[in-house]
């Protein structure tokens, strides 16, 4: 998501919210903790993608938050740039289990259905939200490339451990 805005000494800026692996793959520079820009090197790329998996392992959903200057004129209805962005931060958001959910998992599960969570999550996201909702057990959580790289024979011995 995204909007861009018209700054007051002339020029405009694009700022975006998303996915914190897709967003912060369109930066090249980020907003050190002294306020500072700069460039986006390899340490500072594992520390982030460390933060994105620790907030991801605590059940938090992550955004990441990056800016881009725009030079030229911009026009609405215009795209905005996909490349060159600055990364403000990371942040993690808990979007706690609905009450009950635990409860009614166990009750399908007791009644012989199979339960999985299907989601667009962060892997680490996704199977730490299971695990609080108790569909993640003793079973196997894959990505979707993962899974659709598999052979028919892979695929009808993991099949039964997705949760």
């Amino acid at each position: 998501m995204g909007v861009v805005l018209q700054l007051p000494n002339g020029g405009y800026r694009a700022h975006c919210k998303g996915a914190s692996e897709i967003i912060l793959a369109a930066c090249d520079k980020f907003v050190d903790k002294n306020g500072e820009v700069v460039p986006l090197d390899e340490d500072s790329i594992r520390h982030l993608n460390d933060t994105i998996e620790n907030f991801a392992n605590e059940a938090l959903r992550t955004l990441c938050l990056a800016y881009v200057d725009i030079h030229d004129e911009f026009l609405v209805g215009s795209p905005i740039p996909i490349d060159g962005y600055t990364c403000i931060g990371i942040v993690g958001i808990k979007d706690p289990v609905r009450p009950g959910v635990r409860e009614s998992v166990a009750i399908c599960r007791a009644a012989g259905i199979t339960v999985r969570m299907v989601t667009g999550d962060n892997i680490n996201t996704a199977k730490a939200i299971a695990r609080e909702c108790g569909i993640l057990t003793d079973g196997i959580a894959i990505e979707g490339p993962e899974f659709r790289e598999m052979s028919e024979e892979k695929l009808l011995d993991i099949i039964p451990k997705i949760q």
